[in-house]
């Protein structure tokens, strides 16, 4: 269910600051949207896909970073124009944007899971004028991805090969689908193969 306050009073918003709840939520171009927590199939997912980057996609001496929940933000004043993805992925030459609380442009990868009704899509926009070179959106059911791809200030969907495969070019990362299942790898180390179940 959707639902618009012109303005949300105060008690609402020191409840969901004193649950934690507010810690999904996002604002618009100072519009905040409150979004439902993940349910357990969704962080279980997300857990395993951080997991695995953490692991493989992080060589040493590489310099790349792999973190959740960071808000992404055009702005200093960060707080009153974010969005955030559930995971974020950095090469070196894009870290130079994170801050200790935000990031101050773009990352090198956006994930966000999608979930039955979210708003990923009406992200894209936001995501292309902050220049993240790539965004992947995962479904959370099926595990399908997609790769959308800057190009001209705007995303283009990637389509996959005639095996069915993703090329992350901003990563080396190999994405593949099958019913629901989905493999990645690191293109340069076919032993780093690895298969995230529902």
């Amino acid at each position: 269910m959707k639902g618009v306050m012109l303005e949300v009073p105060e008690h609402i918003l020191e409840e969901r600051r004193l649950s934690g709840a507010d810690r999904w939520d996002e604002v618009w171009d100072g519009v905040l949207h409150m979004n439902p927590p993940p349910n357990v199939e969704h962080q279980d997912f997300e857990w395993q896909l951080e997991t695995w980057l953490r692991q493989f996609w992080i060589p040493a001496g590489s310099g790349n970073k792999v973190y959740h929940q960071v808000a992404l933000s055009p702005d200093d004043n960060w707080v009153h124009n974010y969005r955030t993805p559930n995971v974020v992925l950095f090469r070196p030459e894009h870290l130079r944007f994170l801050r200790p609380t935000y990031c101050h442009g773009p990352c090198t990868v956006a994930i966000e899971i999608r979930s039955p009704g979210d708003e990923t899509y009406e992200k894209l926009d936001f995501y292309a004028q902050l220049g993240v070179p790539e965004l992947w959106v995962i479904d959370r059911d099926t595990r399908k991805p997609e790769l959308h791809v800057l190009k001209d200030n705007s995303y283009h969907l990637q389509a996959s090969d005639a095996d069915g495969v993703l090329r992350s070019e901003a990563t080396g990362v190999i994405l593949s689908h099958a019913g629901k299942l989905l493999t990645l790898q690191v293109s340069d180390r076919a032993e780093s193969s690895r298969s995230l179940l529902e």
